[in-house]
């Protein structure tokens, strides 16, 4: 909740309110914002590269220790993670 200690857009009013308005006093003097509405729309494609990744990912944490350790020595001299590579070539089908 905001806190008011004046007239509302006075010099000394703060805070919230209503999650929507958000006074607040920077160096060149008190300010008013409104909060952003963002609206998250994915398209159909990417959500089904979220389901690959998010399968991908569980995957990985599906593997035996030694399979990980196997994928990490491949790594090795490259510029990716051992979990990294394995979800790369998972993604791109191998």
């Amino acid at each position: 909740m905001a806190r008011v200690l004046g007239p509302l857009f006075s010099i000394t009013a703060w805070g919230t309110i209503g999650d929507a308005i958000t006074f607040s006093r920077r160096r060149g003097g008190p300010t008013v914002t409104i909060k952003p509405v963002h609206k998250i729309t994915y398209t159909a494609e990417q959500l089904a590269q979220r389901a690959n990744f998010a399968e991908a990912v569980s995957s990985w944490s599906a593997l035996p220790p030694a399979s990980k350790v196997r994928w990490v020595a491949w790594a090795d001299g490259t510029r990716l993670s051992g979990k990294l590579m394995y979800i790369q070539n998972y993604l791109l089908g191998g």
